[in-house]
């Protein structure tokens, strides 16, 4: 996955749906989405809806 700027949208730490679905091929994408845990906020522990934790998805899949 050669996108960086996909991972690293302007220092957040989870991505949105429609983002993804943008900027990746379908196939990227859907691997992505599958593979990525859904982003709960760490204060309150609330899902964010259609948002992904795609820094700790980078963590995992770079760390194996």
């Amino acid at each position: 996955m050669g996108q960086s700027r996909f991972f690293y949208n302007h220092h957040r730490v989870f991505t949105s749906t429609i983002y993804i679905l943008q900027n990746l091929s379908k196939e990227q994408a859907d691997y992505c989405m599958a593979h990525m845990k859904l982003y709960a906020d760490p204060k309150s522990g609330n899902v964010i809806k259609d948002a992904y934790d795609y820094e700790e998805f980078v963590q995992v899949l770079f760390n194996q």
